[in-house]
């Protein structure tokens, strides 16, 4: 069962988020939505350790992730912000589905809380004593997916993730 979610668009930090918010008894994962759809994620990944996820696609799932027991982190960024990161990567700008974050129930925070307060998210996802230490430490680094070295997308989960979302 997954105990926390991270829902943004691309380039709000959720690969930030991902690796700050995994720990010794945490773990999350970040933009699984590209592999597997959440019924899969909840059925197959196994850990003893409380599971999150921080992910670009999640946002497309309101109806389901309002019905979801997991708390959740919603995190804003202008879309003119993500398109211009998008567009230095190499990579095509989105049209503005901002609107879609609006409607998820949780804890809404603008993606600069991440590194500028952070105990808060830290508070509401894993409810114990955040290591200031760690995250000042993280905070000094820029951390972003090696896109080369992803594996592909598998086609077949993204349409799977589509009948996923229609179902809700």
């Amino acid at each position: 069962m997954i105990d926390f979610m991270v829902v943004a668009l691309p380039r709000s930090g959720t690969t930030w988020a991902a690796n700050w918010l995994t720990t010794d008894k945490t773990i999350c994962l970040h933009d699984d939505m590209a592999y597997r759809t959440l019924s899969e994620l909840e059925r197959e990944y196994k850990t003893t350790k409380k599971l999150g996820l921080s992910d670009t696609g999640l946002f497309a799932y309101q109806d389901k992730l309002n019905r979801h027991p997991a708390k959740k982190v919603i995190l804003h960024r202008d879309i003119a912000e993500i398109n211009t990161s998008l567009i230095e990567l190499g990579l095509s700008s989105i049209p503005d589905i901002t609107k879609f974050l609006d409607n998820i129930d949780g804890l809404h925070v603008h993606y600069t809380d991440l590194f500028n307060n952070p105990e808060p998210i830290w508070n509401y996802l894993i409810g114990t004593d955040m290591d200031k230490e760690r995250h000042n430490l993280l905070k000094q680094m820029q951390v972003q997916p090696e896109f080369a070295a992803l594996a592909p997308v598998d086609k077949d989960a993204v349409m799977r993730y589509f009948k996923d979302i229609e179902g809700v």
